[in-house]
């Protein structure tokens, strides 16, 4: 009886064994290919490390840490950067060889006041897209220049001098942009980004000054929403920056810092 359940049982298992092996076989060859990266089919493989980690090259993940991949992440993160600042400043001179052109026109044929007026504020509207135009620009460049500094993973540059001061600058000028723009949900957002960077910025009362006026700005909305909760906790953290920015910019001792931590504490 033993014979017989032991002759079944070797029946059974090779059975199963040309079952799934013919499976196995059966399989393309597009199926292996995630395992190719472990196990190349390569006939000058070297099971030395050498040559053969270079089947390895396109894993993204070893990309953001290798240094030459990262300092070429930087560089195009510090070219976005530059574009940015440059677009505003040829807008910006632009703007301003305009309005002392149209300041030395002479207009006979604007017999009335409200003919001057119309056509100044032509020209304002004029000019004020073209600021627009230009903010709307720079701001894609600083968000592929952000974009650019989060592929880097390599932590030597991410500690370096020129990465954290780059990361400051896309901060600082996206900032102000959209301060200009009166998006002060994206203010607040970057700029708790921007002094987390480390003390040097954190230090930097300009930074709080802005995060005080944008929370003013928020919370002057959720009190016109009835947001009551909200309210409340968007004008703490107002009051947190204005103390902090008057401490930073005038220093404890000074009058200036007084006024500012009496209005405070008046629930200003």
């Amino acid at each position: 009886m033993k014979n017989i359940f032991l002759i079944r049982s070797i029946c059974i298992t090779l059975a199963l064994f040309f079952l799934f092996s013919g499976a196995i076989y059966s399989q393309k060859k597009e199926e292996w290919k995630s395992s190719e990266l472990i196990l190349p089919d390569n006939p000058d493989y070297d099971p030395g490390w050498g040559s053969g980690t270079n089947d390895f090259k396109n894993l993204k993940i070893l990309q953001s840490v290798d240094p030459s991949q990262s300092s070429e992440w930087l560089e195009k993160a510090g070219e976005e950067y530059r574009e940015a600042v440059e677009t505003m400043n040829r807008v910006n001179s632009e703007v301003e060889n305009k309005r002392e052109d149209y300041a030395a026109e002479k207009n006979p044929e604007d017999r009335y006041e409200w003919q001057k007026k119309a056509r100044e504020d032509a020209r304002e509207r004029e000019l004020a897209r073209l600021l627009a135009n230009a903010r709307n620009t720079s701001i894609q460049h600083l968000i592929r220049g952000m974009k650019h500094l989060e592929n880097i993973e390599n932590p030597t540059i991410r500690e370096s001098e020129t990465y954290i001061d780059l990361k400051a600058g896309l901060y600082r000028e996206y900032a102000k942009h959209q301060f200009a723009m009166k998006n002060y949900v994206q203010v607040a957002d970057i700029l708790n980004r921007y002094i987390q960077i480390n003390d040097k910025f954190y230090n930097e009362s300009e930074a709080h000054k802005l995060l005080s006026v944008a929370y003013e700005r928020l919370e002057s909305v959720a009190k016109k929403s009835r947001k009551t909760q909200l309210s409340y906790d968007l004008k703490e953290k107002k009051k947190r920056h204005l103390v902090t920015y008057a401490e930073l910019h005038y220093g404890k001792e000074s009058h200036e810092f007084q006024r500012i931590m009496d209005a405070v504490m008046k629930d200003y």
